[in-house]
């Protein structure tokens, strides 16, 4: 409790002695921060050899088949979790304070447009990142996506549980 005081009377401080400038010059500051460790945990993720695009692509396939790569199919998500991820993109990214800010403040629509059409990259390198890194889990923690090994290792009465998780880490329901 006495660090998170100290730390939130520091915040308050450098705020009310810098104002917004201070606020702004700290999140860019984040921003950076955090852009460069991102890159690094991508960088690594794709370029171990351990991990690697092939090998990644490869525990999914053996985990889950064709219902990893195909949300359609009989053992996937099915259309409900499409709908759910399509309504969660576009009224996510629509109620999203920046994305609101962007477009209620240009000038006009045409700007407004091009702000988006710009700012697209970035929000799809903001989103696609994270996700590589976490399917790059997988191949890294071999014993987790077969249930089977961990079911032979702890006796009939051991469960997985995880495949209740609406991700690929059990190749088998028990």
């Amino acid at each position: 409790n006495l660090i998170m005081t100290v730390l939130i009377a520091m915040v308050l401080v450098y705020t009310i002695l810098g104002g917004m400038v201070s606020v702004i010059i700290t999140d860019y500051v984040q921003f950076i921060v955090l852009s460069i460790g991102m890159a690094f945990a991508l960088f690594y993720c794709l370029s171990h050899p351990d991990i690697g695009w092939a090998n990644m692509v490869s525990t999914l396939t053996e985990a889950r088949g064709e219902a990893a790569f195909n949300p359609f199919h009989p053992d996937s998500y099915g259309w409900v979790f499409v709908i759910w991820m399509v309504c969660m993109g576009v009224f996510g990214s629509v109620t999203w304070a920046p994305e609101a800010t962007r477009s209620l403040t240009s000038k006009d629509v045409a700007t407004t447009q091009k702000t988006f059409l710009l700012g697209s990259a970035g929000s799809f390198v903001r989103l696609a990142s994270p996700a590589l890194i976490a399917i790059a889990a997988l191949p890294s923690l071999p014993m987790i996506h077969n249930c089977r090994h961990i079911s032979s290792r702890m006796g009939s009465r051991a469960r997985c549980r995880m495949h209740h998780m609406p991700y690929p880490w059990c190749s088998a329901r028990s």
